[in-house]
C-alpha cells in the first residue's frame, strides 16, 4: 500500500514585455509505503492443503520519506509560428507497486552450476523511486492548427534509479527450512536502489495531415517520433551477469537507445 501526500506553490511568469511567458513552482512530497507477504515453511505443513495444516507468518516492511521538487517552465514565442521552450527542475518517478510487494518466492534450481541451489526473487518494500535534476529544450514549429514539427533534447542528472540486483540471502531469515543436503545461503533477486548516472538524449516530432497536400484526403494524417538516449550509471558488477569484467559504468537496463513510433489517423466530424 502507498499514500503520497502532495503540497504544492506555483506561480506565473511574464518577461520580456510578454514574449516569454511560463511559471515556477515547488512541490513538497510525502510518501508512506508498505508491503507484506506471507512466508509458508513447507516443512511445516501437516497436511496436503492450505490452512492449519500449512501455518504461515505474515511479515511485513515499508518506509517513509519526503521529496523537495523545484521547477522552471518556460516559452518564448519566436513569431512565424515557432515556439522555443525551456524547462529545469527536480523529478521523481516512483516504483511500481510490483516492485513494492511484500512477497518472495523460493525454489531449487537443480541445474545450477556446482550443484542444486536455492534461488528466489521478491520486491522490496523499502524503495526509493527514480530521482534526478532534468533540463529540456525544444524548438516547435506550427503549420496551421495541426500540422507541427518539433526537436527536443533533454539531460537527466540521475540522483537515484531502480534495477534488479541479485546477491546472497540465507533463507532462513525468510522463516524456511532448507531441505537435507541444501545450503541455506541461496541468490535472491529483488530490486533495490542505484546511485549515480546520467540520461542524455534528443527527440523528433512530426505531425503531418495530408489535407495539406491533397484535398481529398481532408482529416487523414500521419504522426512520427524518433528518440535516441544515451545513459551511464555505476551499477555494481557483484550484482549483475554480464559478459565484460571491471566496467564501471553501464547503460541502464531496460532503456532502449532508440525508439520509432509511427501513426495514421483519421479525425474529422
Amino acid at each position: 500500500a502507498e499514500k503520497v501526500n502532495t503540497l504544492y506553490v506555483k506561480n506565473g511568469l511574464e518577461l520580456a514585455d510578454g514574449k516569454v511567458r511560463g511559471n515556477i513552482g515547488l512541490q513538497v512530497v510525502h510518501t508512506d509505503q508498505t508491503g507484506a507477504g506471507f512466508v509458508v515453511d513447507p516443512t511445516s505443513c501437516t497436511g496436503t492443503t492450505s490452512g492449519p495444516s500449512c501455518p504461515s507468518t505474515r511479515l511485513q516492511r515499508g518506509t517513509d520519506f519526503y521529496d523537495v521538487l523545484p521547477s522552471v517552465n518556460l516559452a518564448m514565442d519566436l513569431g512565424n509560428d515557432a515556439v522555443l521552450r525551456l524547462g529545469v527542475g527536480k523529478s521523481m518517478s516512483r516504483p511500481t507497486m510490483n516492485d513494492m510487494r511484500g512477497s518472495a518466492a523460493f525454489d531449487v534450481n537443480a541445474a545450477a552450476i556446482g550443484g542444486p541451489r536455492i534461488e528466489g526473487s521478491g520486491g522490496n518494500p523499502l524503495l526509493k523511486p527514480f530521482r534526478a535534476n532534468v533540463a529540456d529544450v525544444s524548438y516547435e514549429k506550427y503549420f496551421g492548427t495541426k500540422a507541427y514539427f518539433a526537436v527536443a533534447g533533454f539531460y537527466k542528472d540521475l540522483r537515484s534509479y531502480i534495477y534488479n540486483q541479485q546477491q546472497g540471502f540465507d533463507v532462513r531469515n525468510f522463516g524456511v527450512t532448507p531441505g537435507s543436503g541444501l545450503n541455506p545461503i541461496g541468490v535472491f533477486t529483488q530490486p533495490v536502489n542505484g546511485t549515480g548516472g546520467s540520461m542524455v538524449g534528443m527527440e523528433l516530432t512530426a505531425s503531418v495531415p495530408f489535407g495539406m497536400f491533397v484535398r481529398a484526403l481532408d482529416g487523414f494524417g500521419v504522426q512520427a517520433n524518433y528518440s535516441h538516449t544515451d545513459s551511464s550509471v555505476s551499477l555494481p558488477a557483484a550484482g549483475l551477469t554480464t559478459k565484460e569484467v571491471n566496467v564501471p559504468n553501464l547503460p541502464m537496463p531496460g532503456l532502449s537507445r532508440n525508439v520509432t513510433n509511427l501513426r495514421f489517423y483519421y479525425e474529422k466530424y
